[in-house]
């Protein structure tokens, strides 16, 4: 019970100091002239398809004890357990790229995207500080600082560090790490008058101390590998590391608002490394030794350079944008010939038009070897609904590939998809009710099936996904929110797709402003389940997920309990994770034999500053 008084003692400390700091801040507040009314940010992608939007601060406290990657994805991934372990969706994802990739994805998650960047226009110097203690040694740091020294130059940074010590196994001690990821960015915006300029650069060094899962008992019993001392694991001296940087360079020069021209340059070199040090202990977990039994050493490659040009503009809800790109890249696996860099060229267009709440997008791209992307989508106060048609090349690694533990040399056809989605938005000065239907049909689909190789499936599959979402306020300060998906695969390639029939999210809370406004809180429970599914193992050598039919992954309902607060610029959150454990249900897996977050009470802080 260690964990409880911890929180409850942190909460009555926060609540004792909650009079002194107020009282600070009330007296600070008449001084300062910045704040989060004078802060907002935009993104790239405002900028780049004229679509200017600024936005304010997150100052909320909704959903802060949902910190992890898991829980902000909705539930909607698949991991191996712990906080920062690869990571995959649950559910087919439309590629971003449809020309050559490397194929390594697990950690993609983590990276830093130049989109994803804010610019912001401060006022003031600005930075943001948040930290999450979880327990067992799980944290997260996340900091940002951003400065606009004048009405036309920004410049800040982000920086952020994900540590997870094992929760299983032989525990050295604290600070035997699962996983420790280091990522950060710097950039800038430079918008003298009709020429912007955004550049950016950021680093992820993403390092995976394999367990390769835990070892399943004799008496074949699931439920006794929850108990502390039962579960040993396959692999102790086995390490994933992926090392990658993106320089990312955006300016544009407006000749005419019926005219801009611009240019984006990407250099994106990736590297992925798996060691295991000593195979003589670890060896058992391998199928196969193809060039040495004692240690492993496997190491690939990959480099992108991307330039594109292109040319836009406004008038009257009208936008248009045509572009050009080419695309280089390269893949060198450390133990096959490098073949040079593959040359690639696409044309492009976007095309928007807004009348009033009416918007009509359409966006298309095609490569020089056939492969193209098109989507259009329309969404007004009421309905969304887009279709996306796809052809994209196959991965650099699903066709070439020789390490210590596998090898394969393949030809692929392109895969193939279409994706139909609709929603309509009902709402009341109460309740939200959004459902939502997708259609997803996926040809030769690409995957690694149960042998750990790359195989394309021989026909199609079909994915029926309706969702629901609904938000409910009501007896003043209650407020229920529902999440529930449902899918259902059909056609000749179905077996290639495990997905959960049902995934659900729930959250009751309870929110009031309390000490004459001084303090906001919102406390309640969320709840996931998760309907049994052959979900899919995960080879560490090569860093992906395969399929496998050896284990049913038994389903599960989980509860957190949390409580969110804010005092003045503070905001704060307690969480006791898996609080049902016990109760039931002793534990739960993530993937086959991969043992999920036991209870622990995690607990974590964000702070703002604007001066």
């Amino acid at each position: 019970m260690r964990w409880l008084k911890t929180g409850l003692c942190l909460i009555l400390l926060g609540f004792g100091l909650a009079p002194k700091l107020m009282g600070q801040i009330l007296d600070d507040s008449t001084k300062q002239v910045f704040g989060p009314e004078t802060t907002a940010y935009t993104t790239e992608k405002h900028i780049k398809y004229d679509d200017p939007k600024e936005y304010a601060v997150d100052t909320l406290i909704d959903d802060k004890h949902r910190y992890s990657y898991m829980s902000r994805s909705s539930n909607t991934m698949q991991d191996l357990g712990n906080n920062g372990t690869a990571i995959r969706s649950l559910y087919y994802q439309v590629p971003e790229v449809i020309g050559r990739t490397s194929g390594f994805g697990s950690f993609d998650l983590y990276m830093i995207d130049p989109n994803d960047i804010r610019y912001y226009d401060t006022k003031s110097p600005y930075s943001r500080l948040g930290v999450v203690f979880g327990g067992n040694g799980r944290s997260l740091v996340d900091v940002s600082f951003s400065r606009s020294d004048s009405t036309i130059l920004n410049v800040g940074f982000d920086f952020k560090r994900i540590t997870s010590d094992k929760q299983v196994g032989e525990l050295e001690s604290r600070g035997d790490h699962n996983v420790l990821a280091t990522i950060y960015d710097i950039y800038a915006r430079w918008s003298p008058g009709k020429y912007q300029l955004l550049v950016n650069f950021s680093r992820m060094r993403h390092q995976q101390f394999e367990s390769g899962g835990v070892m399943p008992l004799a008496s074949g019993s699931l439920d006794n590998l929850f108990v502390d001392d039962s579960a040993n694991v396959w692999l102790n001296n086995a390490e994933s590391e992926e090392i990658r940087t993106h320089l990312h360079l955006y300016h544009q020069y407006q000749v005419h608002p019926l005219f801009q021209i611009y240019h984006q340059f990407d250099h994106i070199p990736q590297k992925i490394r798996f060691t295991d040090t000593d195979l003589s202990s670890d060896g058992p977990f391998f199928d196969q030794f193809l060039i040495s039994e004692t240690e492993t050493e496997d190491a690939s490659s990959f480099e992108t350079v991307r330039n594109e040009l292109g040319v836009k503009g406004l008038h009257k809800g009208i936008f248009y944008n045509f572009y050009i790109t080419r695309r280089d890249v390269q893949y060198v696996p450390k133990y096959l010939p490098a073949n040079g860099f593959v040359k690639e060229y696409y044309l492009g267009a976007n095309l928007r038009y807004i009348l009033g709440s009416q918007n009509l997008q359409f966006q298309g791209e095609a490569q020089d070897g056939g492969s193209y992307k098109l989507k259009g989508s329309f969404s007004n106060k009421f309905l969304e609904a887009s279709y996306t048609r796809v052809q994209y090349d196959p991965s650099f690694l699903s066709n070439d590939y020789f390490g210590n533990h596998r090898e394969w040399h393949l030809n692929f056809t392109s895969p193939a998809a279409d994706v139909i989605e609709g929603a309509i938005k009902l709402e009341t000065e109460n309740i939200k009710f959004y459902p939502r239907i997708k259609l997803t049909n996926v040809n030769d689909h690409i995957y690694f099936n149960q042998d750990k190789l790359p195989e394309q499936a021989s026909g199609a599959a079909q994915m029926f996904s309706p969702e629901l979402s609904f938000n409910w306020r009501f007896l003043r300060r209650l407020e229920l929110n529902v999440l529930g998906v449902y899918t259902t695969v059909t056609g000749d390639a179905k077996e290639v797709f495990r997905i959960p029939e049902w995934l659900v999210n729930t959250q009751l809370s309870y929110r009031n402003d309390i000490f004459k406004g001084n303090m906001e809180l919102q406390f309640g429970i969320d709840t996931q389940y998760r309907s049994s599914f052959y979900g899919h193992d995960y080879d560490p050598t090569i860093q992906q997920y395969f399929l496998q039919d050896h284990f049913n992954i038994p389903d599960y309902l989980l509860a957190d309990l949390f409580i969110n607060f804010r005092v003045g610029r503070a905001l704060l959150f307690a969480k006791l994770v898996f609080a049902n454990q016990g109760m039931g249900l002793p534990g739960y897996f993530t993937a086959p034999y991969y043992l999920g977050q036991h209870r622990v009470f995690d607990w974590g802080l964000t702070w703002q500053f604007y001066d």
